[in-house]
């Protein structure tokens, strides 16, 4: 019974094969477009969700108001933040600066001569505070988190960019080779870290790291405000960022009272979650970000694909 039906299934289908082909490639290309949203979809939740104690990480946001009632914020924070943080703000945990500085070029000197490297886009640099290497868990190939940023003159690379600096050596050679800057700022390597083996909002810019310049500590302009000058927090286990946030806005006012009077507007910090942060793209700076009504509507025409298969 089963033959008889294959055979005249087979008949069928070579007599009208024309449609059954282009219906075979339809069905493929429905199946082939539906798996490769779903994998974009999924790849796009994942961020985030494997650094140690996500819960308990936030990035401090600035949001202001004008006279005329309308609102707004960006990613970024005025550098004093930083040394208000540390000394006198109670309940913050880790804190985490990333101020970024922008090269156009590095020179490797080697014993042919020197070996100097240009990108299409500026190089970036980190310069941060050890701390950085406790709120993500970056496993260390050489050199190690409490000598890293012992000299001003330090940085520490990921692999990715020492093999991309010193292609034919190993992570422990690289410790202590030099590296200038664009042309005049010569730094030394004290470290190299594995790059994080997980999708994550830091990956994409944080490939050099160094150590928060005395200058940047110092500052104490609190109007400045930069893209460029990042701030993560770690609370405790028993930590209340929502205090945290209080205490400094209270400094925050006290240091910008008369310029809010006098422009008429104020400007606050809030603490926008690390499991959020990847899908606020209002706040996507030195980061990549999706947007979840791009996703969406992905997956609404990967489910249409599928039905129509």
């Amino acid at each position: 019974m089963f033959g008889n039906f294959f055979i005249t299934l087979g008949r069928q289908l070579w007599r009208n094969r024309l449609f059954t082909i282009l219906n075979i490639i339809g069905l493929s290309v429905c199946i082939c477009v539906a798996w490769i949203v779903f994998r974009m979809v999924s790849y796009e939740n994942s961020f985030d969700k494997k650094v140690p104690e996500a819960q308990s990480i936030y990035q401090l946001i600035i949001r202001n108001k004008r006279e005329d009632g309308n609102t707004g914020g960006f990613a970024a924070v005025s550098k004093p933040v930083l040394n208000a943080l540390i000394n006198d703000v109670s309940g913050a945990g880790l804190v985490v600066p990333m101020f970024y500085k922008h090269y156009n070029s590095v020179t490797v000197p080697t014993d042919n001569g020197n070996k100097k490297i240009e990108e299409e886009d500026d190089i970036h640099q980190v310069t941060t505070l050890p701390d950085y290497f406790d709120m993500l868990d970056y496993k260390w190939l050489a050199g190690n988190k409490k000598t890293a940023f012992k000299h001003p003159d330090n940085v520490v690379l990921t692999h990715d960019r020492a093999k991309k600096y010193f292609p034919k050596l190993s992570p422990a050679e690289v410790i202590g080779k030099p590296l200038v800057y664009s042309d005049t700022l010569r730094r030394t390597v004290s470290g190299v870290v594995a790059d994080l083996p997980y999708p994550n909002s830091f990956s994409r810019d944080n490939t050099e790291f160094m150590s928060v310049s005395r200058d940047d500590m110092a500052d104490q302009d609190w109007a400045s405000l930069n893209s460029d000058n990042l701030l993560f927090i770690k609370t405790g286990k028993h930590g209340d960022v929502k205090n945290v946030v209080a205490q400094l806005n209270k400094i925050n006012h006290q240091h910008n009272k008369e310029s809010f009077e006098k422009y008429k507007y104020r400007s606050w910090y809030e603490a926008l979650p690390l499991k959020e942060k990847h899908f606020a793209v209002q706040y996507g700076s030195q980061t990549r970000t999706a947007d979840k009504k791009v996703l969406f509507g992905l997956m609404i025409t990967g489910g249409f694909l599928l039905l129509l298969a």
